[in-house]
């Protein structure tokens, strides 16, 4: 197996993380790894590769020791979105 885990927007996390079967989210590929890890199918570096686009995140992208040895790269055009989208806003002259 190639030490390369993809995402993309497009992706399921179900998936195998390969470039035809990509992940779907961030927290999909560190399972992965994890996952790949402790079967010990995966050593060494790891490059998380996501593929342009926006990927919001619902809650903290937690890492640990455990998850040293991965660079994370995005294409141009990547984007990762912790924000709270605020709607039903209005502006208010004070």
């Amino acid at each position: 197996m190639t030490n390369t885990i993809n995402i993309s927007t497009t992706g399921r996390d179900a998936w195998s993380g390969s470039e035809e079967q990509p992940l779907a989210s961030l927290q999909g590929a560190r399972d992965r790894i994890r996952d790949l890890r402790a079967a010990g199918k995966l050593t060494g570096q790891v490059t998380v590769h996501l593929a342009a686009g926006r990927y919001e995140l619902a809650e903290t992208l937690r890492l640990g020791h455990h998850d040293s040895q991965v660079t994370w790269r995005g294409e141009p055009d990547t984007i990762v979105d912790g924000g709270t989208a605020i709607t039903d806003w209005q502006t208010t002259m004070v």
